[in-house]
Protein backbone atom coordinates (compact mmCIF):
# COMPACT_ATOMS: atom_id res chain seq x y z
CA UNK A 1 0.00 0.00 0.00
CA UNK A 2 3.07 2.41 0.04
CA UNK A 3 2.43 5.22 -2.34
CA UNK A 4 5.65 7.22 -3.51
CA UNK A 5 5.16 10.97 -3.17
CA UNK A 6 5.65 12.21 -6.75
CA UNK A 7 9.11 14.48 -5.79
CA UNK A 8 10.39 11.19 -5.29
CA UNK A 9 9.94 9.70 -9.06
CA UNK A 10 8.62 12.83 -10.78
CA UNK A 11 6.53 12.41 -13.92
CA UNK A 12 6.77 14.41 -17.04
CA UNK A 13 4.28 13.29 -18.75
CA UNK A 14 0.80 14.94 -17.35
CA UNK A 15 -1.36 12.47 -18.66
CA UNK A 16 0.48 9.80 -16.58
CA UNK A 17 0.49 11.85 -13.26
CA UNK A 18 -3.51 12.62 -13.56
CA UNK A 19 -3.70 8.62 -14.13
CA UNK A 20 -1.54 7.71 -11.35
CA UNK A 21 -3.60 10.29 -9.01
CA UNK A 22 -7.06 8.45 -10.00
CA UNK A 23 -5.71 5.29 -9.18
CA UNK A 24 -4.35 6.28 -5.74
CA UNK A 25 -7.35 7.74 -5.27
CA UNK A 26 -9.44 4.81 -6.40
CA UNK A 27 -7.33 2.50 -4.38
CA UNK A 28 -8.27 5.08 -1.20
CA UNK A 29 -12.09 5.06 -2.21
CA UNK A 30 -12.50 1.53 -2.25
CA UNK A 31 -10.83 1.23 1.60
CA UNK A 32 -13.30 3.59 2.37
CA UNK A 33 -16.16 1.13 0.78
CA UNK A 34 -13.97 -1.72 2.61
CA UNK A 35 -14.74 0.59 6.20
CA UNK A 36 -18.38 1.35 5.43
CA UNK A 37 -19.11 -2.41 5.18
CA UNK A 38 -17.45 -3.11 8.80
CA UNK A 39 -20.02 -2.99 10.48
CA UNK A 40 -21.77 -6.01 8.17
CA UNK A 41 -18.53 -8.15 8.57
CA UNK A 42 -18.81 -8.43 12.42
CA UNK A 43 -22.68 -8.59 11.98
CA UNK A 44 -22.87 -11.30 9.70
CA UNK A 45 -19.82 -13.12 11.95
CA UNK A 46 -18.16 -13.00 8.72
CA UNK A 47 -14.63 -12.57 10.49
CA UNK A 48 -14.02 -16.06 11.47
CA UNK A 49 -11.61 -14.93 14.34
CA UNK A 50 -12.46 -12.47 17.34
CA UNK A 51 -8.66 -11.70 17.88
CA UNK A 52 -8.98 -10.38 14.07
CA UNK A 53 -11.71 -7.54 15.13
CA UNK A 54 -9.59 -7.27 18.42
CA UNK A 55 -6.13 -5.80 16.31
CA UNK A 56 -8.61 -3.04 15.44
CA UNK A 57 -7.89 -0.31 17.51
CA UNK A 58 -11.53 1.01 19.02
CA UNK A 59 -10.91 4.79 20.70
CA UNK A 60 -13.20 4.53 23.51
CA UNK A 61 -15.50 7.72 24.00
CA UNK A 62 -14.97 8.68 20.19
CA UNK A 63 -18.29 8.22 18.46
CA UNK A 64 -17.17 10.59 15.76
CA UNK A 65 -14.18 12.67 14.61
CA UNK A 66 -14.62 16.00 13.42
CA UNK A 67 -13.89 17.23 9.91
CA UNK A 68 -10.18 18.52 10.29
CA UNK A 69 -9.01 20.73 7.16
CA UNK A 70 -6.16 19.29 5.15
CA UNK A 71 -6.83 15.32 5.73
CA UNK A 72 -8.53 13.76 2.41
CA UNK A 73 -11.42 12.05 3.53
CA UNK A 74 -13.42 9.24 1.93
CA UNK A 75 -17.14 7.75 1.85
CA UNK A 76 -18.56 4.38 1.56
CA UNK A 77 -21.98 3.65 1.27
CA UNK A 78 -23.94 0.12 1.38
CA UNK A 79 -27.51 1.02 0.15
CA UNK A 80 -30.75 -0.57 1.79
CA UNK A 81 -34.05 -0.76 0.20
CA UNK A 82 -35.39 0.07 3.62
CA UNK A 83 -37.46 -3.23 4.46
CA UNK A 84 -36.04 -6.40 5.64
CA UNK A 85 -33.31 -6.36 8.00
CA UNK A 86 -30.54 -4.71 6.05
CA UNK A 87 -29.60 -1.59 7.26
CA UNK A 88 -28.94 1.47 5.32
CA UNK A 89 -25.60 2.62 5.91
CA UNK A 90 -22.17 5.16 5.44
CA UNK A 91 -18.66 5.61 6.32
CA UNK A 92 -15.78 8.41 6.19
CA UNK A 93 -12.63 7.43 6.60
CA UNK A 94 -8.86 8.23 5.96
CA UNK A 95 -5.65 7.25 5.96
CA UNK A 96 -2.90 8.09 8.25
CA UNK A 97 0.39 6.62 7.31
CA UNK A 98 -0.41 2.96 6.49
CA UNK A 99 -3.50 3.14 9.44
CA UNK A 100 -7.23 3.67 7.94
CA UNK A 101 -9.08 5.96 10.66
CA UNK A 102 -13.03 5.45 10.33
CA UNK A 103 -14.03 8.66 10.95
CA UNK A 104 -17.95 8.25 11.17
CA UNK A 105 -20.17 5.90 11.10
CA UNK A 106 -24.04 6.64 9.90
CA UNK A 107 -26.70 3.47 9.82
CA UNK A 108 -30.48 3.41 9.66
CA UNK A 109 -32.44 0.32 10.80
CA UNK A 110 -34.96 -0.48 8.62
CA UNK A 111 -38.06 0.54 8.43
CA UNK A 112 -36.66 3.45 6.58
CA UNK A 113 -37.36 5.84 3.62
CA UNK A 114 -34.43 5.07 1.74
CA UNK A 115 -34.31 8.47 -0.19
CA UNK A 116 -34.14 10.38 3.43
CA UNK A 117 -31.21 8.34 4.00
CA UNK A 118 -29.57 9.48 1.24
CA UNK A 119 -30.27 13.41 2.30
CA UNK A 120 -28.90 12.39 5.71
CA UNK A 121 -25.87 11.18 4.36
CA UNK A 122 -25.52 13.92 1.45
CA UNK A 123 -25.63 16.38 4.86
CA UNK A 124 -22.76 14.61 6.44
CA UNK A 125 -21.01 14.42 3.29
CA UNK A 126 -21.20 17.96 3.39
CA UNK A 127 -19.55 18.60 6.56
CA UNK A 128 -16.37 16.38 5.41
CA UNK A 129 -16.07 18.43 1.89
CA UNK A 130 -17.13 15.33 -0.01
CA UNK A 131 -18.57 15.51 -3.61
CA UNK A 132 -18.72 11.67 -4.25
CA UNK A 133 -18.96 7.58 -2.46
CA UNK A 134 -18.76 3.89 -3.61
CA UNK A 135 -20.78 1.59 -2.80
CA UNK A 136 -22.07 -1.67 -4.55
CA UNK A 137 -24.82 -1.72 -7.16
CA UNK A 138 -27.51 -2.41 -5.73
CA UNK A 139 -30.88 0.00 -6.90
CA UNK A 140 -27.82 1.39 -9.31
CA UNK A 141 -30.83 3.42 -10.73
CA UNK A 142 -32.42 4.48 -8.11
CA UNK A 143 -28.95 5.35 -5.72
CA UNK A 144 -27.17 7.13 -8.99
CA UNK A 145 -30.42 9.55 -8.96
CA UNK A 146 -31.10 10.09 -5.21
CA UNK A 147 -27.29 10.86 -5.01
CA UNK A 148 -27.58 13.27 -8.06
CA UNK A 149 -30.65 15.23 -6.67
CA UNK A 150 -28.59 16.06 -3.98
CA UNK A 151 -25.64 17.30 -5.80
CA UNK A 152 -23.55 14.47 -4.98
CA UNK A 153 -21.73 11.40 -7.23
CA UNK A 154 -22.46 7.96 -6.26
CA UNK A 155 -19.74 5.66 -7.54
CA UNK A 156 -20.11 1.78 -8.12
CA UNK A 157 -17.45 -0.61 -6.48
CA UNK A 158 -16.01 -3.19 -9.14
CA UNK A 159 -15.63 -5.39 -5.86
CA UNK A 160 -19.39 -7.34 -4.70
CA UNK A 161 -19.70 -7.33 -1.13
CA UNK A 162 -17.50 -11.02 -0.85
CA UNK A 163 -14.48 -9.25 -2.02
CA UNK A 164 -14.97 -6.64 0.39
CA UNK A 165 -15.34 -8.70 2.83
CA UNK A 166 -11.82 -10.26 1.90
CA UNK A 167 -10.24 -7.05 1.92
CA UNK A 168 -10.88 -6.00 5.48
CA UNK A 169 -9.52 -9.36 6.89
CA UNK A 170 -5.67 -8.25 6.30
CA UNK A 171 -6.11 -5.00 7.51
CA UNK A 172 -7.88 -6.28 10.73
CA UNK A 173 -5.16 -8.44 11.24
CA UNK A 174 -2.51 -6.32 10.85
CA UNK A 175 -4.24 -3.80 13.40
CA UNK A 176 -4.33 -1.01 10.55
CA UNK A 177 -8.04 -0.39 11.73
CA UNK A 178 -9.14 2.52 14.08
CA UNK A 179 -12.59 2.21 14.97
CA UNK A 180 -15.10 4.80 16.18
CA UNK A 181 -16.87 3.46 19.78
CA UNK A 182 -19.93 2.43 18.19
CA UNK A 183 -22.20 0.54 20.39
CA UNK A 184 -23.64 -2.01 17.57
CA UNK A 185 -19.98 -2.60 16.14
CA UNK A 186 -18.87 -3.22 20.13
CA UNK A 187 -21.88 -5.27 20.27
CA UNK A 188 -21.57 -7.48 17.66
Amino acid sequence: DRHVASHEHPVTDPHAAGEAALRRHQAAASQAYVVAHVHHVIELGAIPDDGVIEAAAIDRGVKSRPYQRGVLYYSGTDVSGGTGRDSFCFAISHKDGDQFVLDLLFERKPPLNPVSAVEEICALMDEFHLHETTGDSYGAGFVLDAFDRCGKRYIQSERDRSRVYLDCLPIFAAGRVRLVDNDRCASQ
